[in-house]
């Protein structure tokens, strides 16, 4: 198989299961957001509000990060026939959720924007309406606002958790060689790892959701949190975080895995 056909096929393996994924979980993204945001008055918001707009995320965040990943373990397995050691792939997912959190950002802030206003009642803008208002209005770096702790936030999740899952299924492959490549093998490595980059990074995803939603700077953020709120503010939706992200790490991985060893012969994580 090519370099290309392997591309390919991370990418639309990639695809098909964080679509998948978005779609189960998203109910807990609303939920998670409307705890990070403190709105505990408002609207109830309808459990896919913000839906367009964590797909266009995955598209943006969940491929290249994958992809990246994948692709460097697989270039340093070929280059130097072995299995990349534990800090080499904290390196790898660091650089690919980095990457990935900065491609991905003008499609979390929409989301994170339409979830909010969806809870205080802002407008009832359409997606593309939202889009063309921001645009309009602050021009295209509004679509980065935020970056700054979004791109610290993926680097150190995806720094933790894709090691984690890889390192994972190679230790459980030795100890019960029998589960190799069965999705019990998958669900306990993305479980595992998944719930520990979450608890990990729920500081920085909280200070990110309050700085893209507000026209507040990181530090302002920060400090109101401290001061107003105290230093457990920034586990707010910690529970919901780990309901979502748990359930789509396993979903997402589950599949990409499947997938890959059923067309390419190999998984691709």
């Amino acid at each position: 198989m090519s370099t290309q056909d392997n591309l390919f096929h991370k990418i639309f393996f990639t695809s098909i299961g964080n679509s998948i994924a978005t779609t189960i979980v998203h109910p807990m993204e609303v939920k998670k957001i409307q705890k990070q945001l403190s709105k505990k008055n408002g609207n109830t918001p309808p459990v896919y509000a913000g839906y367009l707009a964590a797909l266009i995320r995955q598209m943006t965040y969940s491929i290249p990060n994958l992809v990246i990943f994948s692709s460097l373990q697989s270039h340093y397995r070929y280059k130097y026939k072995e299995e990349p050691s534990i800090m080499s792939k904290v390196l790898f997912g660091t650089f690919s959720g980095g990457i990935a959190s900065l491609t991905g950002n003008p499609a979390e802030l929409m989301m994170g924007r339409t979830i909010k206003n969806t809870i205080t009642q802002k407008d009832n803008k359409s997606y593309n309406q939202r889009l063309n208002s921001l645009y309009i209005k602050n021009g295209l770096s509004t679509f980065w606002k935020g970056a700054i702790p979004n791109v610290l936030r993926g680097s150190l999740y995806n720094g933790t958790r894709l090691p984690v899952y890889s390192t994972f299924k190679q230790q459980l492959e030795r100890k019960y060689p029998h589960l190799k490549g069965t999705i019990y093998f998958h669900f306990s490595g993305a479980l595992v790892a998944s719930t520990f980059g979450t608890l990990v990074t729920s500081p920085l995803d909280v200070v990110k959701a309050r700085v893209q939603t507000s026209n507040k700077t990181v530090s302002e953020c920060v400090n109101h949190m401290i001061k107003k709120e105290g230093y457990s503010s920034f586990y707010k939706g910690a529970t919901y975080n780990i309901m979502k992200s748990a359930p789509h790490s396993v979903i997402s991985f589950v599949i990409v895995d499947q997938l890959s060893s059923y067309f390419m012969g190999k998984e691709i994580l």
